[in-house]
């Protein structure tokens, strides 16, 4: 088996940057690598507070433009700071506007070279199938194998490093960008989900949902509404390499997010149905919850200076 597919085009990529050059350089080598059919670089302008996002969002910039691009490049730069939520939103609206599917990463979002054959395969598979929301680079099972499939669904969105279709943003972008939920549309949400931890991941954010400049939030709540299954890799494909206080929402650096980076091998083989995997939902709550009772005890220096920034802040 190999670790790529021959003669394979890498679907479209769209970059999401703003003001971190030395993460987001290491995205684009990585991207650059992956020899995609075209780029979208969405970037944000700088936050009038912030003088030092000037020469930062210009750096971030410089790096695009500076790069060995061999397919076509569109840049929105833009002149003044939207914030997330309209940044992204209308980007992403924009990249859509060209394409049928693409693949998303986050200027923090870091993939190993084999989740791009991985999602432009199954962004070509599942293109008509709308019980497929998303395809995720994200693996909580810690190296756990449920069978010999290279993939399993989940009943929740994992965004980061993803890919999705055309059919599944531009209905987000219309009917659930802004969209009010009641608490008990939030209490029917999670009554869908079958894992204990990303149900408890789901409370915490519907908490905060109001206080955050956000579209993932509300994508996370319309994929639910709209029952989409993830396609997620046998392996974790993507790691955050943004944790942190320049990161915009992911202050705390959260451990139980850290999974080390695998890779898968090809041709794929693919499940034989289009269904969730409840035993994927059960042994991630279980390794979450062994992570938070045994990380602060083997790494205790390291876990008192997460909360020490994330206090800081």
């Amino acid at each position: 088996m190999s670790t790529t597919p021959v003669g394979q085009k890498t679907a479209p990529v769209a970059l999401l940057l703003f003001n971190r050059p030395e993460v987001t350089q290491k995205v684009v080598e990585r991207v650059l690598a992956a020899k995609p059919q075209s780029v979208y670089v969405i970037a944000d302008g700088p936050r009038p507070d912030h003088p030092e996002d000037v020469r930062l969002c210009q750096e971030v910039r410089d790096i695009v433009t500076g790069a060995q691009w061999d397919c076509p490049v569109h840049t929105e730069f833009g002149n003044t700071n939207m914030g997330l939520k309209a940044r992204v939103s209308s980007g992403l609206d924009w990249v859509f506007s060209h394409e049928e599917f693409a693949i998303v990463l986050e200027d923090d979002c870091l993939a190993d070279p084999s989740f791009f054959p991985f999602a432009t395969e199954l962004l070509e598979k599942y293109v008509d199938d709308e019980r497929v929301g998303i395809v995720s680079g994200n693996n909580f099972l810690r190296g756990k194998q449920l069978n010999a499939d290279s993939y399993f669904f989940a009943p929740d969105v994992r965004i980061w490093g993803w890919a999705t279709w055309k059919r599944v943003w531009q209905d987000f972008s219309q009917n659930g960008l802004n969209r009010q939920w009641s608490e008990s549309e939030g209490e029917a949400l999670l009554a869908r989900l079958t894992s204990p931890a990303r149900k408890a991941q789901l409370q915490r954010m519907m908490a905060k949902a109001h206080t955050l400049n956000s579209w993932a939030l509300p994508f996370v709540f319309h994929a639910q509404r709209r029952r989409y299954l993830s396609a997620v890799p046998r392996e974790n494909l993507v790691t955050n390499i943004g944790f942190g206080a320049d990161s915009t929402h992911t202050q705390f650096e959260s451990f139980t997010a850290e999974v080390p980076v695998g890779t898968l091998s090809f041709p794929l083989r693919h499940p034989e149905d289009v269904v969730e995997s409840s035993e994927a939902g059960r042994i991630e709550s279980a390794e979450e919850k062994k992570l938070w009772l045994t990380f602060p005890l083997q790494h205790p220096i390291d876990f008192l200076g997460r909360v020490f920034r994330y206090l800081r802040r």
